[in-house]
């Protein structure tokens, strides 16, 4: 015979009394009891003393079948219900951004436990990010809209100050402004952007087009990959609104690298619209910690004099590990030295009509690119923005959007910063992975924290 106790809640949430409003408080219902190891609502269970605490007295209960003690808050009922609250907790201190003082005041849950739980919620999903974007890539349903045969990312990062030392967070989205991957890093070099390019084309199996601003560090990150690719990048500096195209071809066999640069208006690819673009052709280099080259053939090695050099065993000073001290002189954006070409757009895309201007460029001049080759650039750019300036950075909504939803303030570590964005991150763009993997996982809610927030989840139960 299935047993039942009553438990009386007091709702304290102004939003949950007015749901509410016809019945009395506190309210009291029937849950029934079962044991938390047999799980049987038939075996009789029967109560065992009680113990104090803070919050009040807590009944415990003993099973007479396998003669084991348990607490209120081991009841089956409520522990099926504790994926609930934790899940909500989640919503309305990660991404409703409500702080945790708020959800003390309105509770009275104790500081400590509610502070240790919201810790141990963000660093488990900060975690299991990458498992949480497969299980979202799972429940999703199919799109009906017809994706884009391109791989693209977009770039962008963020300027973060962190208990008085500079933090950047960085950031790759994909076409859908889904990020790929996220994190705070204590510089934007072109190795680390290169790793996160690297990240991005395991993930989506190849990358077609990179976008992002006009920083130097992205080009060398994006030639270090050593891959055919095609770098759009905004010139924030000079004259007008300009961007620089520049597509990346691998020579097979050797480290040197055919680099078509184009720079033209961010608006020149709209429909009928007539512009000016300076196009040429080099060869530029990756660095040394760059993508190893694929080897097809064993190379003879040279017989190189070897320098006679005594390695340091002492620890580097202060001096020489801060590195030199001085301010940088900031480099101005200049305009594109090369050939120039008359470009006019139609109405249809991929559609252009493209013509060398005799007195300003050189046809026969080894750095000029042919104009099947500018025709093939342009195609592929204009199919990434159709309709659209070129440079339309979907990763600057995502940096806006995460300083509008986080701040920092330079209280938190770059430790602690990094769980906090993944775990944002998580709960904001792959809620249904979250959600499932936070199911999946056992959590164990204290007694007084279980009871006090009952009321997160009142809606659930029938009164």
């Amino acid at each position: 015979m299935s047993q039942s106790i009553n438990v009386q809640i007091q709702v304290g949430s102004q939003p949950l009394i007015n749901q509410l409003n016809d019945y009395q408080f506190p309210l009291s219902f029937p849950i029934p009891l079962s044991c938390a190891y047999c799980d049987n609502e038939e075996i009789e269970v029967g109560t065992w003393g009680s113990y104090s605490t803070t919050t009040g007295d807590v009944v415990r209960f003993r099973c007479k079948n396998c003669l084991k003690t348990f607490n209120p808050s081991k009841v089956p009922f409520w522990c099926k219900r504790t994926k609930e609250i934790v899940w909500k907790i989640t919503q309305m201190v990660i991404k409703d951004g409500v702080s945790i003082n708020t959800l003390i005041k309105l509770f009275k849950v104790p500081e400590t436990t509610l502070r240790t739980l919201v810790t141990a919620i963000k660093e488990f999903l900060a975690s299991h990010l990458e498992h949480i974007k497969q299980i979202q890539e799972r429940l999703e349903a199919p799109s009906t809209k017809e994706n884009l045969s391109l791989n693209v990312i977009f770039y962008d990062e963020g300027f973060l100050k962190l208990l008085g030392a500079s933090g950047f967070i960085m950031f790759t989205v994909d076409s859908n402004g889904t990020p790929i991957n996220v994190a705070i890093e204590p510089r934007r070099n072109a190795e680390t952007i290169h790793g996160y390019f690297v990240q991005a084309m395991t993930q989506l199996g190849g990358i077609d087009v990179i976008v992002g601003d006009g920083a130097k560090a992205i080009l060398s990150a994006a030639i270090a990959l050593r891959q055919e690719v095609i770098v759009a990048q905004q010139i924030h500096q000079g004259k007008g609104k300009r961007a620089r195209i520049t597509q990346l071809e691998p020579i097979h066999g050797k480290k040197g690298i055919w680099a078509t640069t184009i720079e033209l208006h961010t608006g020149a690819l709209i429909s009928n619209v007539e512009s000016e673009l300076t196009t040429i052709r080099k060869k530029v280099y990756a660095k040394s910690w760059a993508t190893p080259i694929p080897k097809s053939k064993p190379k003879k090695t040279k017989n190189k004099r070897k320098i006679s050099t005594s390695k340091r065993t002492g620890l580097l000073t202060p001096i020489e590990g801060a590195g030199p001290i001085g301010n940088h002189r900031k480099r101005k954006a200049s305009m594109l030295k090369g050939h120039k070409i008359f470009l006019k757009t139609f109405n249809n895309l991929q559609e252009f009509e493209l013509n060398y201007i005799p007195d300003k460029s050189c046809v026969d001049s080894l750095n000029c690119p042919n104009l099947l080759k500018i025709h093939s650039i342009l195609s592929v750019v204009q199919q990434t923005f159709p309709n659209q300036f070129i440079t339309s950075n979907r990763a600057e909504v995502f940096n806006a959007l995460h300083d509008r939803y986080n701040t920092y303030l330079g209280h938190k570590s770059l430790e602690h910063a990094n769980r906090d964005i993944k775990a944002w991150t998580a709960i904001t763009f792959f809620p249904k992975g979250s959600r499932a993997l936070l199911n999946n996982h056992k959590w164990h809610l204290p007694n007084r924290l279980l009871f006090q927030l009952w009321p997160l989840m009142i809606s659930h139960v029938q009164i």
